[in-house]
């Protein structure tokens, strides 16, 4: 490989054996990232070799003060915690990305997410792409007009039908990309966060369903122990989900041996009373600098046995081995011959929209119908007002770091009459011909 001339700078001709000209290696570094590819001479020519170069150094050298060039600052900058930094900065810098190579000019077009995908993997293949003038990423931040931020995401998410809430998550998620750089940005300085005069768009998610607990433990009986690779971990994990108040995120980072307190000596009387317990990772969702601290929850029987069985099988398992998507496929299997075996009972259930978080919210609602009323039905428990009075609060959100004692103890009652309530309910037998699903908030 050789260079010919300086128009041919970066680029490296392969030749064959014979002297013909194989194809041409394009490698560059700008601002310490590097930029390769190899342009065969069957599919390409030379020229085309150059117009990637040339084109990938015109967008990536921008001006310091250019949105371009304020991505980079805030994806090397952005306070965002270590463990969820690299999922994070991954989505945020193709969000930013499609953001900037929208057009400046008010009333012109808007691309959407795939068209701008498409027209991306065309440049990256050395196809031309239509000009549309000047972009956001060639234009400083602040000389972006708010009425055309409201424009790209008015148009760039827009439904497609008759659903006014369709593309409202990745619309509000967007936005969320946008504003929290603005934010980061601009925390040294009194300005006007433009993306703050976007509106939020409304999102209409069905309310989450809850199934008689009989059904979820007919469910778990059809669980495909072979199904994937995992099957037998899946198995568990739905088991755990299915019996114990725990979210999917915390139970992929639950280690049995430190955080599940057993005690094989333990009556069923005693667990009801809440002699064994389960010292649960807290959710860092939304959280930047402050890790919470673990949440203390006790258990039913019917959760320290799922426990029991998920801490002597789990020892050998990855973390990246739990799949949230492999919990679904096992869940809907199981739901599908979990109905028609009901169906033969005499009982008629719909189980085709069994979701990993039906599963959780089914037990969620049999806590607050055994409590009547003390735990929601996001599974947060009740205070009285008065006491939130007594101690000096507006809400209940404080109360746990002022009276942790009181609080826990209310934990261990509801628990214990959610461990009443469901025995109590499993010596009844499922009656035909249906059952009742019991609806609510998340």
């Amino acid at each position: 490989m050789r260079a010919k001339h300086d128009d041919d700078r970066n680029i490296r001709t392969a030749y064959r054996p014979d002297g013909t000209v194989k194809g041409w290696l394009v490698r560059f570094t700008v601002k310490g990232q590097l930029f390769e590819r190899y342009f065969s001479a069957a599919e390409n020519s030379l020229p085309a070799a150059r117009a990637w170069r040339d084109d990938n150094k015109r967008v990536n050298t921008k001006a310091p003060g250019t949105f371009r060039a304020d991505v980079q600052d805030y994806l090397r900058d952005a306070p965002i915690h270590e463990r969820t930094r690299p999922a994070t900065i991954k989505k945020r810098t193709q969000q930013l990305a499609f953001l900037g190579a929208q057009a400046l000019a008010s009333g012109s077009r808007v691309l959407t997410v795939k068209e701008w995908l498409v027209e991306r993997e065309a440049a990256k293949a050395g196809h031309p792409v239509p000009s549309r003038g000047r972009t956001l990423d060639e234009t400083a931040r602040h000389e972006i007009p708010i009425d055309r931020w409201a424009e790209i995401f008015a148009k760039a998410f827009a439904p497609t039908g008759r659903d006014a809430a369709e593309f409202a998550n990745t619309s509000n998620l967007y936005r969320s990309a946008a504003h929290h750089f603005y934010k980061v940005l601009d925390r040294h300085e009194p300005r006007l966060n433009p993306i703050s005069k976007v509106a939020v768009r409304p999102r209409q998610e069905p309310s989450p369903k809850g199934q008689d607990m009989r059904v979820i433990a007919e469910i778990l009986k059809h669980v495909p122990t072979k199904f994937g690779r995992d099957g037998r971990a899946t198995e568990l994990r739905l088991n755990v989900l299915a019996w114990c108040n725990i979210e999917p995120e915390q139970l992929k980072n639950l280690d049995p041996a430190r955080d599940f307190h057993d005690d094989p000596d333990a009556t069923a009387d005693e667990i009801v009373d809440g002699a064994i317990t389960l010292t649960c990772p807290a959710r860092l969702k939304g959280r930047l600098k402050v890790i919470p601290a673990p949440l203390l929850k006790f258990l039913i029987p019917r959760g320290v046995e799922a426990l029991r069985a998920y801490a002597t099988e789990s020892a050998d398992w990855k973390t990246h081995s739990f799949s949230n998507s492999s919990l679904l496929k096992a869940l809907k299997r199981a739901s599908r011959q979990a109905q028609v075996a009901l169906a033969k009972q005499g009982v008629s259930v719909d189980l085709s929209g069994m979701t990993v978080k039906q599963l959780r919210h089914s037990f969620l609602c049999a806590m607050t119908l055994a409590t009547r009323g003390r735990v929601s039905l996001s599974g947060t428990l009740r205070v009285d007002p008065g006491v939130i009075a007594a101690a000096g609060h507006a809400d209940a959100t404080m109360m746990p770091i002022y009276v942790e004692r009181i609080m826990r103890e209310a934990d261990r009652l509801a628990m214990a009459d959610t461990a009443r309530y469901l025995a109590a309910l499993f010596a009844q037998p499922l009656k035909p011909p249906t059952l009742r699903v019991v609806r609510g908030a998340k």
